[in-house]
């Protein structure tokens, strides 16, 4: 059975934290979607000082995410996670 996780880091810093941990985990940081960010500008629902740019792309300034491949996590969980809880403490 697959799982969906997310996870919160509050970071002065969330661009070079989520890069550092795309290289560490061997994910990809999340594309910036520049268009969107400008009509949410445009349009008022997010202010100028809400952005930033990093490495020449507009970006968020207080938000980044990292993705992966949770495919390629199925090989490094343990099998035994299949197998429901009462089944795992026996064995």
């Amino acid at each position: 059975m697959a799982y969906t996780f997310q996870v919160t880091i509050d970071s002065v810093a969330p661009h070079d934290l989520a890069e550092w941990w795309a290289e560490a985990l061997g994910w990809a940081v999340e594309p910036s979607d520049e268009a969107f960010i400008r009509r949410m500008v445009d349009e008022g629902r997010a202010s100028e000082e809400d952005t930033t740019r990093h490495r020449g792309v507009l970006v968020w300034k207080a938000a980044a995410a990292i993705v992966g491949n949770l495919g390629a996590l199925d090989d490094t969980v343990d099998a035994r996670w299949d197998e429901p809880p009462d089944e795992r403490r026996r064995s």
